[in-house]
């Protein structure tokens, strides 16, 4: 009888041993197994990691081409709109321009036309006096110079007609000092000249520049 439970005891100790065994075998190979899981699972996690990082930035560079793009439509917007803007600007500163001009025309025209009627006035005045008063003058000079101032006094002088008035009145004054001598005329001249003052000379002047 204790044999038996002896034998019983060592058969299930056996047992118990080889069960343990396959225990421990199938244990180990499900650690591998998981291992080779997880890292499979690791690298297909890192795979699709890249994949997505890729997806990501070329959703980033289509975002940013798409953004450039419409940064660019609205600069050209904006430039366009900027430009006629300006355009319109610059039209209504032109008819601005042109509408005061032509005020301005409106207003100094008349003032103009005053001004032109008062400068015609005096000078047909002054030059009445003045012709009144060079004709009196010239009354001696016109037997030498002829009535037209046309003649060469003495037949050597330069003929008077045609100078201006400013010419005439220099060369008087000069004939009165006694520094202007031409043709030999001087002497005389200075005679006939001596007794005009200056008031006289500019009217004499202005007389025979008017023939």
């Amino acid at each position: 009888m204790f044999t038996k439970s002896l034998l019983s005891l060592a058969a299930a100790s056996v047992l118990f041993t080889a069960c343990g065994e396959e225990t421990q075998k199938k244990a180990a190979e499900a650690t591998t197994n998981i291992s080779h899981t997880v890292k499979e699972a690791s690298a297909k996690v890192v795979i699709e990691t890249k994949a997505v990082v890729e997806v990501a930035k070329s959703e980033m560079s289509k975002a940013s081409e798409v953004l450039t793009q419409k940064a660019v439509a609205v600069q050209k917007a904006t430039e366009e709109k900027v430009a006629t803007v300006v355009d319109s600007v610059s039209d209504k500163i032109a008819d601005t321009k042109e509408v005061l001009s032509n005020k301005v025309a409106e207003v100094v025209a008349p003032v103009t036309e005053v001004t032109k009627e008062a400068e015609t006035k005096v000078e047909a005045l002054t030059q009445t006096t003045e012709n009144t008063a060079g004709k009196a003058a010239y009354a001696k000079c016109a037997g030498c110079h002829g009535v037209e101032g046309k003649t060469k006094a003495l037949g050597k002088s330069e003929l008077i007609a045609g100078q201006t008035a400013a010419e005439l009145e220099t060369k008087i004054a000069e004939y009165k000092a006694g520094t202007r001598n031409v043709s030999g005329m001087g002497m005389l001249m200075k005679g006939q000249v001596g007794a005009l003052d200056d008031a006289a000379i500019k009217a004499v002047s202005s007389y025979i520049a008017g023939l």
